[in-house]
């Protein structure tokens, strides 16, 4: 009897206590609910300005959630194109929603113009925080202040001052490539791209830390395919919206990756630098960017770090190996195709440095405009940087239009160097674009290769200088030849625009002085 009553009460506790938890937990989901659904409607309404700006600009049809985002759900190789064709397909300046986050995107000089000297749009985008796990708090990732204090410690250092002394660098490294070059110079077809690595290695690498690390002798082919890996996993981060977060990134295969080859990466420059210590093979007298720029740093040591300079040095190294490699590649083959234009630099050179090329001096560069004008139009055909992206701190108006503060702007310079509306043969290679007075007639931002302004790249000198050598070096030894026109040539984009086929060339010796 006590048993069953017991049970009694106990059942009828339970039933008494069912009710309620179902009632608590109905309570709790309908005030969660509420909560969320607060927040949304508060966040909505944070950036009604920028709904209402995205609905005044054309742009592709959207999808829930993703935006245009799927749009680029494709092979790497065919991101740069379906950008390119998604962009010419609106007018500037359009939209693009990649998940939450609008872009708007500019493609006509005046534009542009408007953008790169507005101050609102010092700033870069956080697209570039995706570099940072390669180079650090450098002049590719930081903005404000610290930018400032990282331009004026590097900048110096690479200004026409100090060209001849990295131009006897440039040289030597010059003569091991006419070595290797001489070996398939037979009229076999070659990818000069692969000499071209090497060669650029040797060279920024003794510019930067003072060792030669012998890249052409083959030396360091493991760590150049590891640079090559790092930039496709880079370009892959900054074009999947999800890899964006640092905690997610960090925990993906790719993100494991890349802090693995970074690792390696700051290694090699850390032992580069310390056997440049105990081995001056660079010759007697010369200084590296590291000791210069270490030397500013004692000078000013609240401002400047052990970690700051490194982080120049690797950014300085990625900036300069590929895309110098990169651009006289396409200049090679370009001349290659075209032998009028060959002829043209040859019959320069000739006036300018006569028949012996090895001792020249950055004075002698400077006159050889020719050639200048060749490497620009290459530079227009095949930008390094096709897109620059810039995060706007303020509101910023562009044709009747205010983009509200905190909008990604996507200017598009490949866009614009290949506007009819500037260039009297878009599609072609032209060296005669670049005719002083044909440059004069155009807007000046019609072509930017290596930006613009406070944010123009401060190794352009010594980029420009490092092409015009191998160029000197080769043409005054062989005859460049290369199959097929400029409009065979497909492109790809990682962190530059390459060739999809390589860059293939035939190479003939000339006999007599430039013969």
């Amino acid at each position: 009897m006590s048993f069953a009553s017991n049970s009694s009460t106990k059942i009828n506790h339970v039933h008494l206590y069912l009710p309620i938890t179902a009632k608590m937990g109905i309570g709790f989901w309908y005030i969660l609910g509420c909560v969320l659904l607060i927040l949304i409607i508060k966040y909505h309404w944070s950036r009604r300005r920028i709904y209402q700006v995205a609905n005044l600009l054309q742009g592709p049809p959207t999808v829930p959630i993703f935006g245009n985002a799927l749009l680029f759900r494709c092979k790497e190789e065919d991101i740069f194109g379906t950008i390119t064709k998604v962009i010419d397909t609106y007018p500037s300046p359009m939209r693009l929603w990649l998940g939450p986050k609008l872009v708007v995107v500019v493609k006509t000089a005046s534009h542009i113009e408007k953008v790169l000297t507005s101050p609102s749009a010092a700033y870069k985008d956080d697209i570039y925080k995706c570099l940072t796990v390669f180079n650090g708090d450098s002049l590719f990732t930081s903005n404000g202040v610290t930018w400032k204090k990282q331009k004026r410690l590097v900048t110096p250092f690479l200004g026409s001052r100090y060209m001849d002394a990295y131009l006897r660098v440039i040289s030597r490294c010059c003569d091991t490539l006419m070595e290797k070059i001489e070996e398939v110079a037979d009229g076999r077809l070659i990818n000069v791209d692969y000499y071209l690595y090497r060669y650029y290695n040797d060279v920024v690498n003794e510019t930067l830390t003072g060792y030669n690390p012998g890249a052409q002798h083959g030396k360091i082919d493991f760590f150049i395919s590891l640079c090559h890996e790092a930039y496709i996993l880079l370009h892959s981060r900054m074009t999947k919206a999800w890899l964006h977060p640092d905690f997610i990134f960090k925990r993906s295969n790719s993100g494991r990756r890349q802090t693995y080859i970074s690792e390696i990466f700051r290694k090699f420059l850390h032992q580069n630098i310390k056997l440049a210590n105990g081995n001056n093979n660079n010759g007697e007298g010369f200084k590296s960017i590291y000791k210069r720029v270490s030397e500013e740093k004692e000078k000013h040591p609240q401002l400047y770090g052990d970690q700051s300079v490194m982080d120049h040095i690797a950014t300085l190294y990625s900036a300069a190996e590929d895309t110098t490699t990169t651009i006289c590649s396409y200049l090679l083959v370009l001349l290659g195709m075209h032998p009028t234009v060959q002829e043209k630099v040859m019959e320069e050179m000739r006036d300018v440095v006569g028949t012996v090329v090895e001792n020249i001096t950055y004075k002698d560069m400077c006159k050889l405009y020719y050639l200048g004008m060749c490497i620009k139009e290459t530079m227009r055909i095949f930008p390094i940087a096709p897109y620059i992206l810039r995060k706007l701190s303020d509101d910023l108006e562009i044709d009747n239009t205010t983009m509200p503060k905190g909008t990604s702007i996507f200017l598009s310079l490949y866009s614009v160097q290949k506007s009819s509306e500037h260039w009297e043969k878009p599609n072609e290679f032209y060296p005669e674009h670049f005719l002083p007075e044909t440059v004069t007639n155009r807007h000046p931002y019609a072509f930017l290769p290596f930006s613009s302004g406070v944010h123009s790249c401060p190794g352009q000198l010594f980029a420009v200088c490092a092409i015009k050598a191998v160029a000197i070096s080769i043409l005054s030894r062989f005859v460049v030849e290369a199959d097929g026109t400029l409009q065979d040539i497909k492109i790809k984009a990682d962190i530059s625009v390459r060739s999809i086929n390589g860059y293939k060339l035939r190479l003939r010796k000339r006999f007599g002085s430039f013969s």
